[in-house]
């Protein structure tokens, strides 16, 4: 009988081709999404020539360090890239624009000057400092706080406490310190620093809710569709920390109340928002990639309704990671960094499917192809409609069977919040 000899091993570890499609897919996509982007450095090279280029030397470098040339590789490598070169667009053109937001409210409210705009905007500003302050009036005491320090240390103080936020609550979600500082570089995160945006330590309010719930309760403060997550802590029970968040949010409201003008104050407010609704009609761009911006009210609503239906029906912290996408498809004007909380839903995808998503997110919502009109690409809300698949599709979510890959952010860790378990309690617990 003639001999039959097994292939090599080298051979039997090679993956299928059809692996390969997938990091060639997602590379077209960025490349497309791109195509009239340049890199904001000396010469100003093509957003996908760069791309290219980063690629091809990570890889290099990635085979010189004896790792093996494999599908996965390749596309964290190309999603990596994508990142950094992002990175630069958003370190050489935003300038804390929106810290300059707010604390130019607080700066008026220091002077007695008028905070809330109440004409609607037909023209973006020539400088992004100058559009219109949105947050509740308790909030305006935080910001003159910081305008009181000199030498722009009340800004400094606010983007390093962002930082630190991040970390602690990439840390929380059980990754490791490495992918902790990685997060830092992650396009919606950077963003929301170089921005000096209040998402980011917004994100860790959300993210510490297993261990301190009231902070879900006092967010709204700042944005008040965050309000959406807070039902999280009725659906697990937790009625004490929504207690002691209602009295925390009272109190800064009555103590407040005759330091930002009284309930005028609050008139404006709701007079600012109005026409902030009305300088998104006049300006699409306002909307950010907000779902309003593609299509009616109704329809938002109605999706926005039946995703916090969906989430009340998943208990832990599994609840709270889809109440983070809630929040982001009922928000009315969504930027970059208002995909952070989505990250929790994120990591509890498969790794390939996990990078694809991150793709997405990866690149500018400002570039790429028009589907008409006033109607930028809506390529941000992939990674939205990957996790609500992965809600009716447990395949596309890791499990036990998922973790020796060396390519997802949380390692040997099944799901994120790793350590909350032990904190998840009824109303008899503490979790306050």
């Amino acid at each position: 009988m003639q001999r039959v000899e097994a292939p090599p091993a080298s051979h039997l570890a090679r993956p299928p081709r059809a692996e390969w499609l997938l990091p060639a897919c997602v590379a077209a996509y960025l490349v497309i999404c791109t195509w009239s982007q340049r890199v904001p450095i000396p010469g100003n090279p093509i957003f996908g020539l760069m791309l290219a280029i980063l690629t091809a030397i990570a890889l290099g470098v990635s085979v010189l360090r004896g790792l093996r040339l494999s599908p996965r590789l390749l596309l964290v490598i190309v999603v990596g890239a994508a990142c950094l070169l992002t990175d630069v667009f958003y370190v050489e053109h935003i300038r804390f624009t929106d810290l300059g937001i707010y604390l130019l409210a607080g700066h008026h409210l220091i002077h007695g000057d008028p905070v809330y705009a109440g004409q609607a905007l037909t023209v973006l500003p020539r400088d992004a400092t100058t559009l219109p302050f949105l947050y509740p009036p308790p909030t305006l005491l935080l910001f003159a706080g910081l305008v009181a320090f000199p030498l722009h240390l009340g800004g400094i103080l606010f983007v390093g406490a962002s930082i630190a936020a991040v970390l602690l609550a990439a840390r929380r979600l059980g990754l490791v310190a490495p992918w902790s500082l990685v997060v830092l570089a992650w396009p919606p995160v950077l963003d929301g620093l170089v921005s000096g945006n209040v998402a980011v330590p917004l994100f860790a309010v959300f993210v510490l809710a297993p261990w301190v719930g009231s902070g879900l309760v006092v967010a709204p403060l700042f944005k008040p569709y965050n309000a959406i997550a807070a039902l999280w802590l009725f659906r697990e029970n937790r009625f004490r920390a929504v207690l002691v968040g209602c009295a925390v949010v009272a109190g800064l409201c009555i103590v407040t109340l005759p330091l930002v003008g009284g309930p005028g104050a609050w008139l404006d407010w709701i007079g600012g928002l109005r026409a902030f609704a009305e300088s998104e009609a006049n300006i699409p761009a306002l909307y950010g990639a907000a779902l309003g911006r593609y299509a009616p009210v109704e329809v938002v609503l109605v999706a926005g309704v039946a995703v916090t239906i969906w989430a009340l029906r998943a208990r832990g912290v599994e609840g709270l990671g889809r109440f983070g996408v809630a929040t982001i498809v009922l928000q009315s004007s969504v930027y970059s960094h208002g995909f952070i909380v989505s990250l929790p839903a994120l990591l509890s995808l498969r790794s390939g499917w996990f990078w694809v998503a991150t793709a997405a997110l990866s690149i500018t919502i400002s570039t790429g192809p028009s589907l008409g009109p006033d109607i930028g690409w809506p390529g941000t809300w992939i990674p939205i409609v990957l996790v609500l698949a992965s809600w009716a599709v447990p395949a596309l979510r890791r499990d036990g069977s998922t973790l020796d890959d060396p390519y997802h952010p949380l390692g040997r860790v099944s799901m994120p919040w790793p350590d909350a378990q032990t904190v998840e309690r009824p109303t008899s617990g503490p979790g306050a």
